[in-house]
């Protein structure tokens, strides 16, 4: 079969492309550019991404597959081979491509949150293959371990970041998930909570029967959630387990076994221990505990070997741009991280600040208009938690029609610790003169955000290789 990709450079399209070219498919894809971020992968594999759009593109597909991206807003009509596919019943969304071709009959693991999807999946795949279950692996980011976003395994074992926007993850038939947490997400999406929980409520009845639930038991809002469904689960012999590091309860009785971690450090490493056993990672933040736990829980569920999961931990190199050190120079040092929603961004500021101990900096580039809109207060809550905090340029990304909120409104809600700098240079120069202000100070800066931020954390690493020299040769 030929299938065509429209938008190919994507984190997740771009890693089932590849796949689906190392299992037989043929494969073609295009995109708004030609080149992004993730074409090395796509290159590495033999697809040469087409810039643009058209109707030629698809002529000889069986099946289009498309970043959900494109059917924001009903835009995918305005795009012709788009338009085209779905009315030749050929269009699909990359997600069910994977789930109807990729993990048919498959051990299938779905790893599902509003935060931390990225690192708890990365994690998995890691410690399953390097505990020898040899599993195809589809993350949204980078895995440092094998330099791309997806593994292709030979056994029957799956392991996918199920992404809940626009209930992409219903495909998925998965037999085991994982379920982290659960807030508020998207609201370009669903217009209150109530809808977005719908979507993992919707998300749960695809599990196989026979089935096994992760569950966290520190968030109450999943644990509800969770309970609610849980007669009509144990119809299909779904099982239970939960994990907790706060020593949480089960109190609606959901879990048939609970996995109790107790922190023991975090700086400079993560330190912690279950049922017993010590783990150690090189990782930063509470949150990053609770990832490795219910990776912990569920491998242990499958038969994963203790010492396996011990080693792979203990040797885990992270996702890219998941507090991913891009320059340390012993003074100064720059981290790069996804976190755009206001907990992530809470959750990145406190654990670089505990594992570091540094004067911190924060840069926030603000991901869609409704998010920044409708929790403006939430945002500079968790950037207060820094000693300096610079909000910059709105990455609209769908909402790209949709106007700027009233900034001054939202920079009210600032102290003097905070600034709004839309304008790349004018942040340059502002981060160059907090640098200066603190010469021989350790200093942190972060940068975070899911669209252009990167281009911003490369310009302050030029900043601060620039201020190195400086000081080495003064």
């Amino acid at each position: 079969m030929k299938v065509h990709f429209v938008g190919v450079n994507g984190s997740g399209c771009s890693g089932v492309a590849c796949a689906a070219k190392k299992k037989g498919f043929e494969v073609t894809g295009c995109d708004v550019h030609a080149v992004g971020s993730y074409t090395f992968q796509l290159n590495d594999c033999g697809i040469y991404p087409i810039e643009g759009h058209s109707v030629e593109h698809i002529k000889d597909a069986d099946i289009v597959a498309v970043s959900p991206a494109f059917l924001y807003d009903g835009r995918y009509r305005d795009i012709p081979e788009l338009a085209t596919a779905e009315r030749d019943g050929k269009l699909m969304k990359w997600q069910e491509f994977l789930g109807r071709y990729l993990f048919k009959d498959g051990k299938n693991i779905a790893v599902c949150a509003t935060h931390g999807k990225t690192t708890t999946t990365s994690m998995l795949g890691v410690v399953l293959d390097r505990s020898g279950f040899d599993p195809s692996v589809f993350v949204g980011g980078v895995v440092g371990e094998w330099n791309a976003s997806f593994r292709v395994g030979q056994s029957d074992w799956n392991v996918v970041e199920a992404d809940e926007y626009d209930f992409n993850f219903i495909h998925y038939n998965p037999r085991y998930v994982i379920l982290n947490n659960l807030e508020m997400e998207h609201p370009e999406r669903f217009k209150d909570y109530e809808a977005y929980k719908d979507t993992f409520r919707t998300f749960l009845r695809t599990i196989q029967e026979n089935g096994e639930i992760i569950l966290n038991l520190d968030d109450a809002e999943l644990t509800e959630l969770v309970g609610e469904l849980r007669g009509e689960l144990l119809e299909r012999n779904v099982r239970f387990v939960g994990y907790t590091i706060y020593g949480s309860t089960d109190p609606n009785h959901v879990c048939d076994r609970i996995y109790d971690a107790s922190v023991k450090g975090l700086s400079p490493t993560i330190s912690f221990a279950v049922d017993g056993q010590c783990y150690t990672m090189n990782l930063m933040g509470e949150h990053n505990i609770a990832n490795a736990v219910s990776v912990i829980a569920l491998c242990t569920e499958i038969g994963v070997k203790r010492a396996d999961i011990k080693e792979a931990l203990a040797n885990f190199q992270g996702s890219k741009r998941r507090l991913e050190c891009l320059y340390d120079d012993g003074v100064m040092s720059l981290y790069s991280d996804y976190a755009h929603h206001h907990a992530q961004v809470a959750a990145s500021v406190s654990a670089l600040q505990t594992a570091t101990g540094k004067h911190i900096v924060a840069v926030l580039e603000p991901h869609q208009v409704s998010r920044i809109a409708n929790h403006a207060a939430e945002y500079v809550q968790a950037l207060e938690k820094a000693d300096h905090y610079v909000v910059t340029e709105i990455f609209k990304g769908r909402e790209a029609n949709v106007a700027n909120p009233d900034m001054d409104k939202i920079t009210a809600l600032f102290s003097d610790k905070g600034s709004y700098t839309p304008d790349y240079d004018e942040l340059m120069c502002e981060i160059e003169a907090i640098v200066a202000d603190h010469p021989e100070e350790p200093l942190a800066i972060l940068v975070m955000g899911a669209g252009n931020s990167y281009k911003v954390a490369d310009k302050i690493k030029a900043t601060l290789e620039f201020y190195a020299q400086k000081r080495q040769s003064a």
